[in-house]
């Protein structure tokens, strides 16, 4: 979304005019590289999903760049310390869910997926006339491309399987 090197006027610019197109209720896949994690937070993107009712699926991702042996369920906490800080309303994150991938791997794909099918399905949707919209938001090198492939080619994996 924005590169850590984009000046603070541009910055403010871009999200002055991008964060008002965000349909309200939407689903929002907050990509964080799991190892630049600090660097990866856009702590605007948190102030909107508190003001608006969002579902958000915070992808911690690259876990395949850690070293061997570190304990997942270890760093699913830490990421939800991590996401409290930028939280002001408890029972907001809630309204988080968090999913360790590596998208160059494929691992945590289907978790994401399934996440978002039963998301779409949910109360929290049902009076919309419309299917949610989906983001994909993150930053510079977090991995949103290689996940939406990865994404994709799971989703037609599904269907060919049946």
């Amino acid at each position: 979304m924005l590169a850590p090197h984009v000046n603070s006027f541009d910055r403010e610019k871009l999200l002055r005019i991008m964060l008002p197109k965000i349909y309200a209720r939407s689903i929002i896949l907050y990509v964080c590289d799991v190892a630049n994690f600090e660097a990866s937070i856009i702590p605007e993107i948190f102030a909107k999903i508190e003001k608006e009712h969002h579902r958000v699926i915070l992808v911690a991702n690259k876990i395949d760049a850690l070293p061997a042996g570190f304990k997942l369920d270890t760093l699913q906490l830490w990421v939800k310390r991590q996401i409290s800080k930028h939280v002001t309303d408890v029972k907001k994150l809630e309204q988080f869910h968090i999913c360790l991938t590596s998208a160059k791997k494929a691992t945590g794909v289907n978790k994401i997926l399934t996440i978002l099918e039963k998301t779409r399905n949910s109360n929290f949707m049902k009076d919309l006339n419309h299917l949610p919209k989906v983001y994909v938001m993150g930053t510079t090198n977090s991995g949103k491309s290689t996940l939406i492939n990865a994404m994709l080619k799971a989703k037609d994996k599904k269907k060919m399987n049946g």
